[in-house]
């Protein structure tokens, strides 16, 4: 006598191979990330991408934190600043802090200057106490 009951032995197999097919086609998409950085023509899958642009992000957002911390010391210090003051103060390091200061420097809102004594600092026209602003009033005129 066969067992037939619901359906028959056959629907079953009908049922839960398609339905385990599904699940290993999606456990393998999920994981596929793990082993195709190795190989040419890597293609990010979505979520490598996001993962990619929420730290490109943070990055993006911890350098424009990093300029405006610079933007703070240099008027605290009078508008004259040095890599020396970044580290002590900023808490980077040197390197870090000699490549934000290049990138940062275009001759205009910073200009690099080296002194006498060999001692390159970035002086910050606008933030100085002696600049040709100073005494004038922020004020638009009406």
């Amino acid at each position: 006598m066969m067992h037939t009951f619901p359906f028959g032995f056959m629907f079953w197999w009908f049922v839960f191979i398609p339905l385990g097919i599904m699940g290993m086609l999606a456990l393998r998409r999920i994981f596929s990330h793990l082993d195709d950085k190795d190989r040419r023509g890597y293609r990010r899958g979505r979520y490598e991408k996001s993962r990619h642009l929420s730290r490109r992000r943070n990055r993006e957002i911890d350098s424009g934190r990093l300029e405006s911390g610079v933007y703070r010391l240099a008027g605290k210090l009078g508008g004259i600043i040095t890599v020396s003051d970044l580290v002590v103060h900023m808490g980077i390091g040197a390197d870090q802090a000699e490549e934000l200061m290049n990138n940062m420097t275009d001759g205009y809102r910073i200009r690099m200057e080296v002194g006498n004594n060999g001692i390159i600092t970035y002086e910050f026209p606008e933030l100085m106490e002696n600049g040709p602003w100073k005494g004038l009033d922020p004020r638009p005129p009406d």
